[in-house]
C-alpha cells in the first residue's frame, strides 16, 4: 500500500514539475535571432528612399518611357526583397523597425502591382496591427483595383487628365459615402485631394519643362511623394 502511494506521489510530483511547452517565437525574438533589427531598418529605409527617388527625380523627364521602365524595375526589385523580409521576420511593424522603415514597407507593398499576393498579405497584416489608417486606405484601394473590384476611398486615379489638369478616380463603390470613409481614415475630402494632385502634377511638369506642357501626357505619376502625406 505504501509502495503504491509513494508511486502515485512520485508521478504527481513529476507531473507538477513538468517542463512547460516553449512559448512560440514572437516577431521581436525572430528579429533578434535571425537578423539585426538595425540592418533591417536601414535596408527598408533605403528601399523606401529609392521608391520615392526613382519616381520623383527632378532631373529626369517623368513622362519618358525609359523612366517608367526604371520605376517598374525598382518596384519589382523592392517587392521581391520585401517578400524575403516578411517571410523571415513577419510584417515589419513600427514596434519592430520604427515608423520610417514601417512606412517604407507600406510604400513598397503599395507599389508592388506585379505581386498582388504580397499586397493582400501586407494589407491583412497592417489591418491586424496599429498601422496608420491612411496607409490602410491607400493599400485597400490598390488591392481592390488589382483584384478587379471598385475602390473604397478614391485614392487611385485613372490615366489621362481633363482640361483643368484634374484626374478622375477609378470607380468607387458607394461613391456617396466616400468622404465619410476618407475622413474616418484621416484623409482629406476627395475633391481637395484631386485639386492637390493637379497642383502637384503641374509643379512637377514645370520643374521638368519650365512650364506646363501644352499636351500633358496621358500617364503621369499617380502617386505624390510621401512628404505630401498621400502616397
Amino acid at each position: 500500500m505504501h509502495c503504491c502511494l509513494m508511486s502515485l506521489l512520485l508521478i504527481a510530483g513529476f507531473a507538477g514539475c513538468e517542463t512547460p511547452a516553449p512559448e512560440p517565437e514572437t516577431a521581436e525574438a525572430v528579429v533578434s535571432t535571425r537578423a539585426s533589427a538595425d540592418l533591417v531598418r536601414e535596408e527598408l529605409v533605403g528601399m523606401g528612399n529609392e521608391d520615392q527617388a526613382v519616381q520623383f527625380d527632378e532631373t529626369v523627364n517623368p513622362f519618358d518611357d525609359g523612366h517608367n521602365d526604371r520605376i517598374d524595375a525598382a518596384f519589382e526589385r523592392n517587392a521581391r526583397r520585401l517578400v524575403e523580409i516578411v517571410d523571415e521576420l513577419g510584417w515589419p511593424t513600427e514596434s519592430l523597425v520604427g515608423p520610417e522603415a514601417a512606412k517604407a514597407a507600406f510604400l513598397i507593398a503599395q507599389h508592388a502591382d506585379s505581386d498582388v499576393a504580397l499586397q493582400r498579405r501586407a494589407l491583412d497584416a497592417m489591418k491586424a496591427t496599429t498601422a496608420p489608417k491612411d496607409q490602410i486606405a491607400y493599400l485597400t484601394d490598390r488591392v481592390r483595383i488589382n483584384e478587379g473590384r471598385h475602390q473604397l476611398f478614391g485614392t487611385q486615379l485613372m490615366e489621362g487628365r481633363d482640361e483643368s489638369g484634374r484626374a478622375t478616380p477609378h470607380p468607387i463603390e458607394d461613391a456617396d459615402g466616400v468622404d465619410e470613409r476618407r475622413a474616418a481614415h484621416g484623409l482629406q475630402p476627395l475633391e481637395q485631394y484631386l485639386d492637390g494632385m493637379a497642383a502637384f502634377e503641374k509643379q512637377m511638369a514645370e520643374q521638368v519643362f519650365g512650364s506646363p506642357p501644352s499636351d500633358p501626357p496621358s500617364d503621369p505619376p499617380s502617386d505624390p511623394p510621401a512628404t505630401t502625406g498621400e502616397p
